[in-house]
């Protein structure tokens, strides 16, 4: 009997109460960044962090399982065990929002066209269409690509492109007129001794234009480089673009874009009064085209800001030099759009100002201003990254193509 009694003593310390400690969550490795596009490759979108499933609380009670035996003496009778009964729990009905109180009627809102759909992997269909709509890059990226596929510009304006870039954009834009720009901050555009520097900066230019021949269609030298008022600075760039644009179209057989000076900084007789050997010996010719300073629109004295590349291609013609091919290296709203005026109305000047250029057959198309990146806050007010204008100006088609009713979007 004392044998029997310990061997169930020892049962019983087996059966005693034991707790399980909590079982170690799960983490999920971040997936590694897969490289996109055609030539060199791109920095892949952030990725976001990864959710985990979140462990036990510190301190919180971890319910235990208790483990019992009964043993029967002689005459007694075993206890019936009865499942305990669940705690009923009274229903509740769901919380319903209070009746906002009749007022003013909220305006409706613009309704926008469907963004088109994501790409199926896989290589993209290449932009194949042709307009005068464009838009200026000045960074490169996944999301600038995405930017400028829902775009469809076929004119595309790259400033310091990689050669991985540079094809990229080539490849999916078989057709577009593609302006290479190498960016100096305007205190390092200097015109003294302008022969020498002229073909220095043809030759600066050519390391980045050479190995992309047949990719980039053409090349800017200096980017607004002076003021309104007659100088002698007119004629130091005037010899500077002469000499830049003979070394690298004849030396290094890339296309040169001369002039490309600040909307409304040179009057329209002056182009060929001070500029008219310059522009003789490009293949191209540039301005920028801007609403006025603090304007909401394009149409705003279009006539002499924006449209002012036809009073210059008047003069022009009138002293004699004929068939010049002219390219809008910068376009857009004088102190640029955000907070003043929405996308809506953004597209629609674009849509205005890419029709009016569709009347005059000397003018290649305008590279509108701009995609840029982390870098671009101090154009931020220019930037239309991820906006609606690249929804909707996507969509854009020359009047000759276009049905008769058809307008923006709205």
């Amino acid at each position: 009997m004392t044998s029997g009694l310990g061997a169930i003593g020892a049962l019983l310390i087996a059966c005693t109460d034991s707790t399980r400690p909590p079982t170690p969550v799960p983490t999920r490795p971040r997936p590694s960044p897969q490289p996109t596009g055609v030539g060199a490759p791109i920095a892949p979108y952030p990725v976001a962090p990864t959710d985990v499933a979140r462990a036990p609380t510190s301190g919180a009670t971890v319910p235990s399982l208790r483990h019992g035996m009964y043993l029967p003496s002689i005459g007694q009778t075993l206890p019936t065990v009865v499942a305990p009964t669940a705690t009923p729990v009274p229903a509740t009905r769901a919380p319903v929002a209070p009746i906002a109180p009749a007022g003013t009627p909220r305006p409706t809102d613009t309704p926008r066209p469907t963004p088109p759909p994501n790409p199926t992997p896989g290589p993209r269909a290449p932009i194949t269409k042709i307009t005068k709509w464009g838009l200026g890059v000045y960074r490169e990226s996944n999301e600038i690509f995405d930017d400028l596929y829902v775009a469809k510009p076929t004119v595309i304006l790259l400033m310091d492109p990689t050669a991985g870039w540079a094809r990229r954009i080539r490849h999916t834009f078989p057709k577009a007129f593609i302006v290479g720009r190498r960016h100096f901050a305007e205190v390092r555009q200097p015109l003294d001794n302008p022969g020498p520097r002229g073909t220095a900066f043809a030759d600066l230019v050519a390391d980045q234009a050479a190995p992309l021949r047949g990719v980039v269609d053409a090349w800017m030298s200096y980017n607004e480089a002076l003021g309104s008022q007659p100088s002698d600075d007119y004629k130091r760039y005037n010899e500077f673009q002469v000499t830049f644009a003979q070394r690298l179209q004849g030396t290094h057989g890339v296309a040169a874009i001369a002039a490309n000076d600040g909307s409304g900084a040179i009057d329209p007789a002056n182009y060929p009064k001070y500029f008219a050997d310059a522009i003789r010996a490009s293949k191209y010719f540039g301005v920028h085209a801007y609403s006025p300073p603090a304007s909401n629109s394009m149409k705003l004295d279009a006539e002499w800001n924006a449209l002012r590349y036809r009073k210059i291609n008047a003069e022009l013609e009138r002293a004699g030099i004929k068939n010049v091919k002219m390219v809008i290296t910068e376009s857009g709203l004088g102190d640029g759009w955000l907070n003043r005026v929405d996308d809506v109305q953004m597209a629609e000047d674009f849509f205005w100002f890419t029709d009016e250029m569709e009347k005059d057959p000397y003018v290649v198309g305008h590279a509108s201003y701009g995609l840029f990146g982390v870098a671009g806050e101090e154009w931020r007010h220019f930037d239309m990254r991820g906006t609606d204008i690249l929804n909707r100006m996507g969509y854009y088609e020359p009047p000759s193509r276009r049905p008769p009713t058809a307008t923006p979007a709205r």
